[in-house]
């Protein structure tokens, strides 16, 4: 990296304020066209995924590497910045890249402090100068991601019950505590699969539904087949589905 003390800070950026967009990665992020004012023509941005989960490692790691439009590589550039913000318009962190384009910037968010819902990278500024040191205009696309606590299946059971099949499970939901609790009251859909594992014809359909209890707990007594089972999303926590289930078949035990 070439530093130029005398630039740091200085270099303008013009803020697309239009044009959040959310990414899945560099090559879906699509940039707009310079505006006509722009001096370097660079249109910068810092891609994320569409959603983020914290689960069981404990945090969530937002990190993007900086890209830019064809523009921003014919200039000098001395690194870049710019600020991760959650959805209650709270300053998480600062973002560096050091050398600019190409470089991965990161920030690890614990469950702690974890506040589920949009965070977004904006108001961020690239240095670029000419060979003659002078300070370069560009504009800046923000992007964002949904943060919200893991959910999961635990100690999934099918087992036999005369001519029919008695399934049981626990509904969990990852807490601030870092551990995984059972997720009370949430509804749990049970879904049956037509036509043969894998084949074209195959697919789920709704056979039941019901209310966990207090500890995240449910039962179906079904007919013979396989199942799955799943949640819906809600505000804080992401959606879950269990793997198939059969009969005698025990899944994601503790």
């Amino acid at each position: 990296m070439r530093l130029v003390p005398a630039l740091v800070g200085v270099a303008a950026t013009a803020v697309v304020a239009a044009a959040t967009v959310t990414a899945g990665g560099a090559g879906a992020t699509t940039l707009p066209e310079p505006a006509a004012t722009n001096t370097s023509g660079c249109v910068a941005t810092a891609p994320l995924p569409a959603r983020l989960s914290v689960g069981r490692s404990g945090h969530v790691r937002i990190a993007s590497t900086l890209t830019g439009n064809a523009a921003c590589g014919q200039w000098e550039d001395d690194g870049a910045e710019a600020i991760l913000v959650a959805g209650d318009g709270r300053r998480v962190a600062q973002l560096q890249w050091p050398h600019a384009f190409g470089q991965v910037a990161f920030h690890d968010v614990w469950a702690s402090d974890v506040r589920p819902g949009r965070y977004t990278i904006e108001r961020g500024t690239v240095h670029l100068y000419t060979s003659s040191y002078s300070p370069l205009t560009t504009q800046w696309v923000p992007t964002s991601t949904d943060v919200r606590y893991a959910g999961r299946f635990a100690a999934v059971h099918a087992a036999t019950t005369g001519r029919g099949l008695t399934i049981t499970a626990t509904a969990e939901r990852f807490r601030r505590d870092d551990l995984f609790h059972g997720f009370g009251h949430v509804r749990v859909t049970l879904q049956r699969r037509t036509g043969s594992s894998g084949s074209s014809g195959s697919s789920w359909t709704s056979a039941a539904s019901a209310t966990a209890n207090g500890k995240g707990v449910v039962r179906f007594a079904v007919r013979p087949g396989t199942y799955r089972l799943s949640f819906a999303a809600t505000p804080t926590v992401w959606g879950a589905t269990s793997h198939a289930i059969g009969a005698r078949s025990v899944i994601n035990s503790r």
